[in-house]
């Protein structure tokens, strides 16, 4: 290689490296990583606003829930639902990134359940302990790595508890809402998710 091209070329690897600092400064941003790693296509620019009602609301939701879930659909431990689709977009982010995003989305506004709604389905998320790592409000969890579940689109917060029931979603705490899933039949899920997704 003559010095020329030489100096050119590590010109050019120095000027891209010195264009990796914007990157950086972007990684801690969960606002612009949840635009450039494409999450909005599916769960909506506000996270409230999905494509598709068997996608989930992400906006508000507890920090160290969604980062989990975020690696464990990246490392295949979650699978059921669109977790396939999502693996491709996951493999994009890196742990960083996703403590960021988990960071934004927590720190965003929910839609609140209305008072009014769905009374069976309140009714029925008492009697069958939901109450008990979910809060009375199911807004305010035991623990930090149970999910909020107000707001949540009707599909798929019934998509999620059919799956945990018949052990499709095996994931983080499934295997303790197997058993109490067990005794929620198809009528009071649907009747369940009709409140949960209820909202102002």
């Amino acid at each position: 290689m003559s010095t020329k091209k030489l100096v050119t070329t590590v010109a050019g690897i120095s000027l891209a490296v010195m264009s990796l600092g914007p990157v950086v400064a972007m990684a801690a941003d969960g606002a612009t990583l949840y635009q450039t790693k494409t999450c909005f296509a599916c769960h909506g620019v506000d996270a409230k606003t999905t494509i598709m009602p068997a996608y989930p609301k992400l906006a508000g939701q507890n920090k160290d829930y969604v980062l989990q879930q975020m690696k464990d659909i990246k490392s295949g431990t979650r699978k059921n639902g669109q977790s396939a689709a999502m693996m491709s977009v996951m493999s994009m982010v890196d742990d960083t990134e996703m403590d960021a995003i988990a960071e934004w989305l927590a720190s965003l506004s929910r839609d609140a359940a209305s008072s009014d709604a769905a009374a069976e389905g309140a009714k029925l998320y008492e009697s069958k302990t939901c109450t008990a790592c979910h809060g009375k409000d199911a807004q305010t969890p035991l623990l930090p790595n149970y999910p909020k579940l107000t707001g949540q689109n009707h599909e798929y917060a019934l998509a999620q508890m059919q799956d945990i029931k018949s052990g499709a979603r095996a994931n983080g705490q499934s295997a303790g809402m197997k058993g109490v899933m067990g005794l929620v039949n198809d009528d009071e899920m649907k009747a369940i998710a009709e409140w949960l997704s209820s909202s102002k």
